[in-house]
């Protein structure tokens, strides 16, 4: 399965563009809003591993835009943690189960390795008064 595509702004960021700026791509769109609380078709189990994903990224990771992809991670999780239940009872869940969680994890950067991928930017300090002089 081939990579998935790395953000314009972190490929701007490492320079990638410097050599070949025509493969520089148009502007991605940038959501202003948070990712906000838990859906209300799901339940309180649900709500809880929603609200520990949300505290767990670092902020501006999950926007408005990514809620259903976290939906999904939160019922992978769910699954992983209280087993799927069917007619004849519940059923625990297996390690492709949970490699799909791990991956879908990753995606939020929520591994170790995925981590150091994450780009946040940060608010530019403001210069000016007397300490900007020295």
């Amino acid at each position: 399965m081939p990579q998935p595509k790395k953000p314009t702004k972190i490929l701007e960021l490492s320079g990638a563009f410097k050599k070949d700026p025509q493969r520089k791509r148009g502007a991605e769109p940038q959501p202003t809003e948070g990712i906000g609380d838990c859906p209300k078709h799901l339940s309180d189990s649900y709500a809880v591993i929603w609200n520990e994903i949300k505290s767990n990224c670092v902020d501006g990771v999950l926007t408005i835009q990514d809620r259903h992809a976290l939906e999904l991670v939160v019922t992978g999780i769910h699954e992983v943690r209280h087993g799927i239940e069917t007619d004849d009872g519940i059923k625990q869940v297996g390690g492709a189960e949970r490699d799909r969680v791990f991956k879908q994890l990753g995606r939020f950067g929520l591994t170790p390795s995925d981590r150091s991928n994450v780009v946040v930017s940060q608010p530019e300090k403001k210069k000016g008064g007397f300490k900007s002089l020295k």
